[in-house]
C-alpha cells in the first residue's frame, strides 16, 4: 500500500535514529525516492539540506535553457526564511522551482492547495507565452509531492 505522509507530519517507522522498517520499506515513496541535495550532480548548497532549510528539493528536469526543481516543504508552508534564500539561489543557479501550499484547515491537510512557481525574469516571461506546455508537464509529474 502507498504510504501517505503530509509535511510536518512523522511516519510512523521514524524511530528518531531512521527508519525501523528500512529493510522492508515499501518502493513508493521511500525506495523509489530520490533527494537532490544527496545527489552530487544536482551540486546543492550544504544549507539545502532538508532538515537545515525546511524544503526538500528534487530535480524534475530541463524546460528551456532552466533546469526545474520541485521545493516540498517540511511542514505546513515553507518558511520565510527559506524562501527567500530559494529565491537568490534561484536567480544565482538560473533555475526555477515548482512548490505547493497546502491547504490546513483546523490544523488538518485537505488535500487541497495551491501549485507556484519562481525563477529568472526571462523564466517567468517565457512562462507567461505560449510555450509553457513542457514545463507544466514538469509540473504535473511533481504533484506526487
Amino acid at each position: 500500500a502507498k504510504m501517505k505522509l503530509y509535511p510536518g507530519s512523522r511516519c510512523d517507522h521514524c524511530t528518531g535514529n531512521g527508519c525501523g522498517i528500512y529493510d522492508d520499506r515499501p518502493e513508493t515513496p521511500c525506495r523509489s525516492f530520490e533527494c537532490s541535495w544527496l545527489m552530487s550532480q544536482a551540486g546543492l548548497p550544504a544549507e539545502a539540506r532538508p532538515d537545515l532549510s525546511g524544503v526538500i528539493l528534487v530535480e524534475l528536469g530541463v524546460w528551456g535553457q532552466w533546469s526545474v526543481f520541485s521545493a516540498t516543504p517540511t511542514s505546513a508552508k515553507m518558511q520565510e526564511s527559506t524562501f527567500t534564500w530559494l529565491k537568490s539561489f534561484c536567480l544565482e543557479q538560473n533555475i526555477a522551482i515548482l512548490f505547493n501550499e497546502l491547504e490546513v484547515v483546523n490544523r488538518e491537510f485537505t488535500g487541497g492547495g495551491q501549485q507556484k512557481t519562481f525563477g529568472p525574469p526571462d523564466m517567468l516571461a517565457e512562462l507567461a507565452s505560449e510555450n509553457a506546455g513542457k514545463f507544466w508537464d514538469l509540473a504535473r509529474g511533481s504533484e506526487q509531492f
